[in-house]
């Protein structure tokens, strides 16, 4: 009963299915794609937070897949819903050159290998409106990124570059529109506009 009641706590939220596209800064070219993600809607206590997406670089020519989790908690505050929390999020890429996690062999120049970057944030959610209709979310953390550095053969790539921690992070906003449809504005990590539609899931009692 109080594992089920605590599960049922952590998954209460929305969850939501979106299209989009933009820019993505971390590997510079444009995507679309679409993802399935938890947003929480709690009001008080803890409650889970994650998304899926599976999308397309069109720069590279392959899939630009991520997985992100985490959960937040409510901030006491007589006008709005706050939020804090903290996230993990795993970004995919075809890379020629061995990535931070390797899946696989390591990418070259003629055959690129998927690889994993890894990444940490934290959070603030604001929310506001008569039934939570407008959510302003900032967050920062750090991830890997790559780097240039001197080498004596440009062909190689994998002694020109090298792997480094840096600041990840960025806002977004959500605006509910009508019967369970929303869009939302992304300013980092990725320059994004998405549409999409909610599915509300019931807290366990």
């Amino acid at each position: 009963m109080v594992l089920s009641a605590m599960a049922g706590a952590a998954l209460a939220g929305t969850v939501a299915l979106t299209g989009g596209g933009g820019w993505d800064i971390l590997t510079a070219q444009p995507w679309a794609g679409v993802d399935l993600a938890l947003h929480p809607s709690n009001d008080r206590g803890f409650a889970g937070i994650g998304r899926v997406q599976g999308a397309w670089g069109f720069a590279d020519g392959a899939p630009l897949p991520a997985l992100e989790v985490g959960g937040v908690v409510v901030v006491p505050h007589p006008e709005a819903v706050i939020r804090v929390g903290l996230t993990a999020k795993m970004t995919g890429l075809y890379v020629p050159y061995p990535a931070p996690i390797r899946l696989g062999a390591p990418g070259t120049s003629a055959d690129p290998g998927l690889g994993l970057l890894p990444s940490g944030m934290a959070l603030v959610e604001f929310e506001w409106g008569d039934t939570q209709t407008f959510t302003l979310r900032a967050a920062g953390g750090t991830g890997s990124q790559a780097g240039a550095i001197a080498c004596d053969d440009a062909d190689v790539l994998d002694a020109c570059v090298a792997w480094r921690g840096g600041f990840t992070g960025g806002i977004s906003a959500r605006a509910r529109l009508r019967q369970g449809w929303f869009g939302e504005l992304w300013a980092g990590p990725s320059a994004s506009l998405t549409l999409g539609y909610a599915f509300p899931v019931r807290r366990a009692e």
